[in-house]
């Protein structure tokens, strides 16, 4: 379980707690005022818009988050290429790409270097909008009840987190 802060493409920012089981189920539940659902499962992306009565579902590989979802990120093999690597005072940013369709978007992620640790991701899409997540109270380890990631599944209060993590 963590929270973080996302900045959209449109500078709209959005505080956010997300759940992320893998390989391949997430929950980003955005807090109130925002309409906004986004659930992985069953090999795909659910983005739902409770305000404008919009739900599209996106198979999970043809999409940046599915690199982040997979069983395992192989950087050597399974597809991904390094698109880019920079090196900064105690950070490392890699950007990755699908091999096989890098026109999809790319995932940039930046991490501290010591302790090694996910700081923020960078989705780039298809379209070059680029959503970036900071990330805050991470707690690492434990399961979620499997019902948090089906799409009509109920909103979870953040303080009581839907379950360990």
């Amino acid at each position: 379980t963590a929270r973080f802060t996302q900045v959209a493409p449109n500078g709209a920012v959005t505080l956010v707690t997300a759940r992320l089981e893998r390989p391949g189920r997430m929950r980003f539940q955005y807090d109130p005022p925002s309409p906004l659902l986004l659930v992985a499962g069953h090999g795909f992306v659910l983005f739902s818009d409770t305000q404008l009565g919009q739900t599209t579902n996106i198979p999970i590989g043809q999409t940046p988050l599915g690199i982040l979802l997979a069983p395992r990120i192989d950087l050597l093999g399974g597809g991904l290429r390094i698109k880019n690597k920079h090196r900064l005072p105690g950070e490392l940013q890699l950007t990755l790409v699908r091999g096989a369709n890098p026109g999809e978007g790319s995932l940039t992620l930046t991490f501290a270097t010591d302790p090694l640790n996910l700081r923020h991701w960078t989705v780039t899409d298809a379209q070059q909008q680029r959503t970036t997540v900071t990330l805050r109270d991470v707690r690492l380890g434990g399961t979620f009840d499997p019902s948090l990631f089906e799409p009509n599944a109920p909103s979870v209060n953040p303080s009581r987190g839907g379950g360990a993590g």
